[in-house]
């Protein structure tokens, strides 16, 4: 039961909390929307800490 509550504190968008996740770059993240329809898989590339994380979170915290 321990390593399931891990996961929660972790990923805290899975009970619907907001959490903070820097500035949102709203032309990207709409850019990116736009590719769900596809039956694609979509890779994000780049290098180390240029916000790869944290625009995914951005992402799964939009409405």
């Amino acid at each position: 039961m321990v390593l399931e509550e891990t996961y929660y504190a972790y990923n805290p968008w899975w009970e619907g909390n907001k959490f903070d996740s820097g500035i949102p770059r709203h032309y990207y993240l709409n850019e990116i929307e736009k590719t769900f329809s596809r039956k694609q898989i979509d890779i994000i590339i780049g290098s180390r800490r240029i916000g790869k994380t944290t625009f995914l979170k951005q992402l799964v915290n939009t409405p």
